[in-house]
């Protein structure tokens, strides 16, 4: 009976750790780095584009947000000029959260997995213009696309589309106006990311 007893017990262990195991080890967080592909943006009545940009920041691949953007640069043509958007530590600590729902994951054959990029109401992306005189902050809550059945090797997509608005303006003299529209917004992100 004491070795039945002592059998079920270790049966139970084995389990438990089979089964911490099995919770972990589809877990995958990391490190990625993108680059601007294409999308416009209209705000001030007319439409612009931007001419390139890079980003990075970290993933999960099971949790949600499953992206973090730790850093963005990205040169755009405005109202007033070429404009430079980046992400400010101190307003945006924990980077810009997109939330990719983890249940509507399937690896490495999603094309559209819907969610959202969260930019927060305060200080997090700044937007600056005119030379860095005139700056401002984007603000809401963007729709997020990812696509990971880009061909090529490293070349996954997130497309942002949605309106935001550009909060805390100062020396614009009024020529950016307070909502904006992205307008399919793409990013390619390497390593290549197959959300499970």
């Amino acid at each position: 009976m004491h070795l039945r007893k002592s059998l079920v017990a270790v049966a139970a262990i084995v389990a438990a750790g089979l089964l911490g195991l099995s919770g972990t080890a589809n877990a995958a967080t990391g490190s990625f780095t993108g680059y601007f592909k294409s999308g416009n943006a209209t705000f001030a009545g007319s439409t612009y584009g931007c001419s390139s940009g890079s980003i990075s920041g970290t993933y999960d691949t099971i949790g949600s947000p499953a992206l973090r953007f730790s850093t963005v640069t990205l040169s755009c043509s405005t109202p007033v000029g070429t404009a430079t958007v980046s992400v400010t530590p101190a307003g945006c600590p924990g980077g810009v959260a997109v939330n990719l729902p983890g249940p509507t994951r399937t690896s490495g054959i999603d094309t559209s997995i819907a969610g959202t990029a969260v930019m927060g109401t305060g200080t997090c992306v700044k937007v600056s213009g005119l030379g860095g005189l005139c700056t401002a902050n984007s603000q809401g809550t963007i729709g997020a696309s990812y696509n990971e059945t880009v061909s090529g090797v490293n070349d996954n997509e997130i497309t942002f589309s949605g309106t935001g608005s550009l909060a805390n303006q100062s020396g614009c003299l009024g020529l950016w106006s307070g909502n904006y529209t992205l307008n399919n917004f793409t990013f390619g992100i390497a390593p290549a990311l197959n959300f499970v």
